[in-house]
């Protein structure tokens, strides 16, 4: 890869607030059960979308990407502004991408053992 160009603007920045968690319910009225699941507590939250763009001038032909990455920050308080949020979910991109690479590394390595074994035992 030549040149790789990476860039990221403002993330768009949401406030989910708390989820407080219910026990499942049964309740029965004359012949009719009612049973209600029960729901997981979720701390309150920010959710931070970024739209990544990435270019490649590579030697046969140019290579523009665009995708959108969502991450989580839970450890700020809820008046802490957008922009201090944006930079703690900045940081926390590329540990992230890292292990979907590294995952991405290992379904290929996966897919190429896979292929080794089938030409094995094909030897057509």
């Amino acid at each position: 890869m030549s040149e790789n160009l990476v860039n990221f603007g403002f993330g768009s920045v949401q406030f989910i607030k708390e989820v407080e968690a219910t026990p499942p319910t049964t309740k029965v009225e004359g012949n009719v059960t009612i049973n209600n699941a029960g729901v997981a507590g979720k701390p309150e939250h920010f959710l931070v979308t970024f739209m990544l763009s990435c270019a490649d001038d590579g030697p046969i032909s140019q290579r523009d990407n665009i995708f959108h990455w969502t991450v989580a920050v839970s450890d700020l308080p809820r008046d802490t502004p957008y922009s201090e949020v944006e930079e703690a979910a900045a940081r926390k991109l590329a540990p992230m991408l890292r292990e979907v690479a590294e995952s991405v590394e290992k379904l290929v390595s996966d897919f190429d053992g896979k292929m080794s074994e089938k030409s094995k035992s094909d030897p057509s």
